[in-house]
């Protein structure tokens, strides 16, 4: 009975003790500000880049393992194969903007990374956006010296798919105008075993193949080059124009202007709707389809006009 009576006096005196220094502590820690390891939430901080979602939470951060540590900057190499691509881009890197995946160069590596999961998915020669955005979040990557397509959303840590398997020798996209700041992705240039094609983002072949690059096209002609001639084709593959030598070129829907020999020829398909003589066969050549008439420009002067209702 006494020891009860003593193990009971000692609880009391144990919980007057401890209790009041509990209380003391939690409101101590209460009170404190946290600190904030990256008080600006800048992409690269001390030594690391800080990855944070929408919502301004830390997904994680990437531990660099030398000084040059950044987004990946984007190449182009559609020059070497005289391709019309979109040149008014400003943006030298991959911009983030919340999402799960993105890519990083850190010396001399570039990969695509899996923020959340802290892990590399691949390594990259580069990835291609034409120095701006392009639409439905896609990435033209090179892997391996092969091309492929991907698409990073912002939807979690479930963000990122591959498009386009990573198996082609060139993948790129034409000169288009941007729509709300990003470039229309929805057709790729593409070769593949010396051969080149249209392909659209169901990795679908929508032109039979030629032999030389692809530097143009619209929904009716494709325009490739050899040497400083244009050579025409059609979607089926087959050559149009074979007797000209086609030094200049403009394209309006199914209606097709060609230089030759000091000459302006306009075609509707096959068919030759009229001529006008050059003085400079260098000269800028523009059509203006208003589904009435087709004005013929040259260096922004009219030089005729041919009805087309």
């Amino acid at each position: 009975m006494e020891n009860r009576k003593y193990a009971l006096v000692l609880i009391i005196l144990l919980l007057i003790i401890f209790v009041p220094l509990t209380i003391v502590g939690f409101i101590v820690n209460f009170n404190k500000q946290p600190v904030e390891e990256n008080p600006n939430h800048e992409l690269y901080y001390e030594g690391s880049l800080w990855f944070y979602d929408n919502n301004d939470k830390l997904l994680n951060k990437y531990e660099c393992k030398t000084e040059k540590c950044d987004l990946a900057n984007v190449m182009i190499d559609d020059d070497e194969y005289g391709i019309n691509y979109y040149k008014d881009g400003n943006l030298d890197k991959i911009e983030y903007s919340g999402s799960s995946h993105t890519f990083i160069t850190d010396g001399d590596n570039t990969s695509l990374y899996d923020i959340v999961g802290n892990r590399t998915l691949l390594e990259i020669e580069g990835v291609k956006t034409y120095n701006t955005k392009l639409s439905n979040n896609l990435y033209i990557i090179k892997s391996k010296n092969k091309w492929g397509v991907v698409r990073i959303d912002n939807k979690g840590i479930n963000d990122f798919r591959t498009i386009i398997p990573i198996e082609y020798d060139f993948i790129g996209l034409k000169n288009n105008e941007l729509t709300e700041d990003t470039l229309n992705a929805d057709i790729f240039i593409v070769k593949q075993n010396a051969e080149w094609y249209l392909m659209n983002s169901s990795k679908v072949f929508i032109t039979n193949s030629i032999s030389t690059p692809i530097i143009n096209y619209n929904n009716n002609y494709l325009v490739s080059k050899d040497a400083d001639n244009y050579i025409i084709y059609k979607y089926d593959g087959e050559r149009y124009y074979n007797n000209y030598i086609i030094t200049n070129y403009a394209l309006s829907g199914e209606y097709i202007a060609i230089v030759t020999n000091n000459v302006l020829a306009i075609f509707k398909d096959t068919t030759l709707l009229n001529t006008y003589p050059l003085t400079d066969v260098n000269a800028k050549i523009e059509l203006v389809n208003d589904e009435s008439n087709l004005t013929i420009k040259v260096d922004e002067n009219i030089v005729g006009t041919i009805a087309i209702n």
